[in-house]
């Protein structure tokens, strides 16, 4: 069954986020139906975003020719079960947790080291900065990058301990349900981390086979664990993303006119996804302490030792889960933000209904490609995912170098000057402007993908 909300609704929400017209070409497209599993429980905290935005933008940007069926929570399983039947087909994309993410992309992990981030501005900040990057690493695993929301930076609650030093961390039965960084990060710690699933994870805090664990309080709050915890500490060990997947194939289906359409409208709906996500979550912290969950907090001294003996954890993955250099990479970004010299985020103009003409003289972009090179001497077979993007990245900066778009060294760093230099040859083209590499692009720059 096809969820809706009433028509005032989305064009309440549509006029807000102020997406763009419908093109004449889109009135008659055939119809694609998607369904979609999520943990997320019905009506509360992210499926509220859904309905009131998600669905929305994808009906108004389809012009209804997407049609969505979306399963709630867990009612089709774990995070890693969708990926599964992502696979065979039987779903087309889920809604995963930030665990679910790192399966599915394990780059993504970068993002859930201990202490990365500060502060919403600097996920917001890395978000905008490398959105197409991690899009990328999603796509080499056969997926594509929907929408990069939040699961929010992760609460610690414990039936037992207020979690407020070593020792609490030593005594504790710590839920490993995120991952070997999660487990690196809470065993630093000297915590015994204990595998158990999402779903396992309800019995197994009523049954004390652990007693411990990160997460939102959302999750908390909508699975009612939060009736057997004790104590809360929103100490903000790791940021925790939130994915809305769907399989590479099924999104090179869509007409790339819907693509287009959806793309442009993203960035507007997932800002005020990410913001009603993280308003809900305070809320419900606010609730549970009212509820009479204590809330308790790290010293100073004690969150310095903390950040101190979780540090190595960074460097354990890299060359492992992702590259050295993505590592480097944001926390470059990062450094510079705290610096008071945050980069210069490129600019995304707003689409227009139908593609801009070509120059006079130009042959048009969509309607004449140049033929795709064949395959040189540095081909990529045998190359690991780190080290084809870094190939096809330098390719696309020689050819945008050799045309007078790119003024940057030729490094193989999809960084904000790569990604300004896209987006001025795809005005100049009438390409879609999204400052991505993807399929269209390198047709037009005559490379392979």
């Amino acid at each position: 069954m096809i969820l809706k909300r009433p028509l005032t609704l989305a064009i309440v929400s549509l006029a807000l986020l102020g997406l763009f017209p419908l093109s004449a070409a889109m009135a008659e497209q055939r119809e694609f139906r998607w369904k979609i599993a999520t943990l997320a429980p019905k009506n509360v905290g992210w499926a509220q975003q859904v309905n009131s935005l998600v669905l929305p933008w994808i009906s108004h940007a389809t012009n209804d020719a997407l049609k969505l069926k979306i399963y709630w929570g867990g009612v089709m399983g774990n995070d890693q079960e969708y990926l599964q039947k992502m696979k065979i087909g039987q779903l087309q994309g889920a809604g995963v947790s930030g665990m679910g993410a790192n399966m599915a992309c394990p780059e993504f992990s970068i993002l859930g080291l201990p202490f990365l981030f500060k502060s919403y501005d600097e996920v917001d900040y890395i978000r905008r900065l490398m959105f197409s990057t991690f899009d990328y690493y999603f796509s080499s695993h056969g997926y594509k990058m929907l929408m990069w929301i939040d699961q929010d930076f992760d609460e610690c609650f414990s039936t037992k301990y207020p979690m407020t030093s070593l020792d609490d961390f030593k005594k504790c039965r710590f839920q490993n349900w995120y991952g070997p960084v999660e487990a690196a990060t809470v065993q630093a710690l000297g915590a015994s981390p204990i595998v158990t699933t999402v779903i396992e994870g309800h019995s197994a805090f009523r049954s004390g086979v652990i007693d411990t664990a990160f997460g939102p309080a959302v999750y908390y709050a909508g699975s009612q664990l939060f009736t057997a915890m004790r104590y809360v500490n929103p100490m903000k060990i790791r940021y925790a993303p939130g994915i809305i997947l769907v399989v590479k194939k099924e999104w090179e289906a869509l007409p790339e006119d819907l693509q287009d359409n959806l793309e442009a409208g993203r960035d507007r709906v997932q800002a005020a996804f990410v913001k009603g996500t993280r308003d809900e979550n305070q809320k419900t912290l606010e609730g549970m302490i009212k509820y009479g969950i204590k809330l308790t907090e790290l010293s100073p001294s004690v969150r310095a030792e903390f950040v101190k003996r979780t540090r190595p954890v960074w460097d354990q993955f890299a060359g492992q889960l992702y590259p050295k250099h993505l590592l480097d990479e944001v926390l470059r970004y990062l450094d510079g933000l705290r610096a008071g010299k945050p980069i210069k985020a490129p600019r995304f103009k707003a689409p227009q209904a139908a593609a801009p003409k070509p120059a006079a003289g130009e042959p048009s972009a969509r309607a004449s490609q140049p033929a795709a090179a064949g395959k040189s001497a540095d081909s990529s077979a045998g190359l690991s995912g780190w080290e084809r993007r870094k190939l096809e990245v330098r390719k696309v900066q020689e050819k945008l170098s050799a045309m007078g778009y790119y003024k940057g060294e030729i490094d193989g760093v999809f960084g904000p000057m790569t990604q300004q230099a896209i987006l001025d040859y795809q005005d100049a083209k009438g390409l879609f402007e999204n400052g991505a590499i993807d399929r269209r692009l390198l047709r037009s720059l005559g490379i392979s993908d």
